[in-house]
């Protein structure tokens, strides 16, 4: 509830709710305005909590894994680098991603390819719509991906995540896997009718490249899998599980290789610093990158933990309110993890 009470407010903004309970008794919560509104599209769950805050990793099959609801543009190139040798690349998308599609597409496709197109009003002749043929990749492409394709999606790939299913869709060796899609797809207008009342209509339609409607139809698995009672309760991901399959390994048998940071950031969001907890380590040396969300770097610092530093505050009262990208770099590991400053 309070993401739409406030999500229209400045950060930081703080909101006290009585909430009654069941036997009439009242009481007080407080909450704060942590990211506006469309910062943080929706809420997901990992019933693999280690993937959570991964942007892409190797699992020990030669499997590539990319969570699209933390990858940014800047990391595209790096992603791709890793993970091309990789005999299958399974990219999540039960989130919603920033962006990355394109430039993905861009990388993989082995050619120009059209993966959607799309009805739009003509300015010409007001009332009639034009065809617009989406498409990406270049003829002769040096470098294409040659392995297969794995999509995970459910209903809460909707929007700009189907339309990012459609792009990665276009590859030659694809595999989609979970559930149909919220058929939710296409940009918005919004306007006021009065002061208090406004609305909104999607101004496209988007269509496969052999004219079938996505929109309240959503994106069609070819292998349906929903999580089941048993699966949630052991914390399985059940969708991941039969992508891992697919990709002709063994679930059971699949670890991350490097996981997650042990590193924990806290708080999040913050106000003048955060801590950095290194108490869960054994590397050497520790390296910090703080950037924004464009991927320009506007801090650096390095730690030996050791001893009393093993927590340690960075100071954060000189940058401005917003979303910053914090890299940790581990020795060979590297993790980016998203922090608010308010």
């Amino acid at each position: 509830m309070s993401e739409y009470l406030l999500s229209r407010n400045t950060l930081g903004t703080s909101l006290t709710l009585v909430v009654q309970n069941s036997i009439g008794t009242n009481l007080l919560v407080t909450t704060s305005c942590i990211a506006y509104k469309y910062n943080n599209y929706g809420s997901y769950i990992y019933p693999a909590d280690s993937l959570n805050t991964i942007h892409w990793t190797s699992l020990d099959c030669n499997v590539g894994y990319v969570n699209m609801g933390n990858l940014v543009s800047t990391e595209v190139n790096q992603m791709y680098s890793e993970l091309k040798t990789k005999h299958a690349i399974i990219f999540d998308l039960r989130n919603y991603p920033n962006g990355t599609a394109w430039a993905i597409a861009n990388l993989m496709y082995p050619y120009n390819t059209i993966f959607a197109k799309l009805t739009m009003p003509s300015v010409t002749y007001p009332g009639s719509f034009i065809w617009d043929y989406e498409n990406l990749g270049m003829n002769g492409n040096p470098d294409p991906y040659n392995g297969k394709v794995i999509i995970l999606m459910n209903e809460q790939t909707l929007s700009h995540a189907e339309y990012s299913c459609m792009i990665l869709s276009a590859m030659p060796n694809v595999v989609k896997v979970g559930s149909q899609t919220s058929g939710a797809d296409g940009n918005i207008t919004y306007w006021r009718m009065a002061q208090d009342i406004h609305a909104g209509m999607t101004n496209l339609g988007v269509f496969w490249p052999n004219g079938d409607s996505t929109q309240r139809i959503g994106i069609v698995p070819d292998s349906v899998v929903y999580p089941t009672k048993a699966g949630i309760m052991s914390k399985k991901d059940e969708v991941l599980d039969k992508a891992i399959s697919i990709a002709g390994c063994s679930p059971g048998n699949v670890a991350i290789v490097g996981g997650a940071s042990k590193i924990n950031i806290y708080p999040n969001p913050v106000r003048d610093g955060f801590y950095l907890d290194m108490s869960n380590v054994s590397v050497p040396h520790i390296g910090v990158e703080i950037s924004s969300m464009a991927g320009n770097v506007i801090l650096e610092k390095s730690f030996v933990p050791s001893g009393s530093s093993l927590k340690t505050l960075i100071d954060m009262n000189d940058l401005a309110s917003g979303i910053y990208l914090i890299t940790i770099n581990e020795g060979a590991k590297k993790t980016i993890k998203k922090l608010t400053k308010i």
